[in-house]
């Protein structure tokens, strides 16, 4: 039977998520890259993801052609459809330890809310917590830190140190929550509202 559009996105989607966990458990380990020709870095994280999301097409759609950022294109005469495999986009960031999804995590401070997917919000979340824990320090030390974790958000981090962190001063913790939504329109994914309490 000849995928859908729908099949597709489902298979994008769970493959996506796979390699998203298997990344998550290098962010942050002290993972060293290596640097291409190109004098790009990569990391076994970077490999290791692309060899499983290249060995989940090749099993469900073995007749597709792949592109891999490190293994370059495979089986291309013929093939019906090509993936486009880049699994970390933004390594130079992934090893310094730049929280991912970065730009949740600045709209949540700005803006004291947001509407994202549940696994989103639920990964969001406690990068937010551990912000304005130590933001709630005070410290040059603390702020420097904040500032190497959103470098291009000036405004963000001075909301974060003199507004935010001094509202939870009496808390230890348990400075955001998770509303329910409701399953999102096309692929019934439930969605969540983060806000700071």
């Amino acid at each position: 039977m000849t995928p859908t559009l729908r099949d597709y996105f489902e298979f994008a989607i769970e493959t996506a998520d796979l390699a998203g966990k298997l990344t998550l458990g290098y962010f942050q380990s002290g993972l060293r890259p290596e640097f291409k020709e190109d004098d790009t870095p990569v990391t076994a994280a970077d490999r290791e993801a692309e060899k499983l999301i290249r060995r989940r097409i090749q099993e469900r759609f073995p007749d597709q052609a792949i592109v891999g950022e490190e293994y370059g294109e495979t089986q291309s005469e013929g093939a019906s459809h090509r993936w486009f495999v880049d699994p970390i986009d933004g390594t130079r960031a992934f090893v310094r330890g730049v929280p991912m999804y970065a730009n949740l995590i600045v709209a949540v401070l700005r803006y004291e809310q947001i509407k994202t997917t549940e696994a989103k919000a639920k990964e969001v979340r406690g990068q937010v917590e551990r912000m304005i824990t130590l933001a709630k320090r005070g410290d040059l030390s603390a702020r420097r830190t904040i500032v190497s974790q959103l470098p291009d958000e000036p405004l963000v981090v001075n909301k974060l140190m003199t507004e935010i962190a001094p509202k939870y001063a009496d808390r230890t913790s348990g400075y955001t929550r998770i509303v329910r939504i409701g399953p999102r329109r096309g692929d019934a994914a439930e969605i969540v509202q983060l806000e700071l309490v």
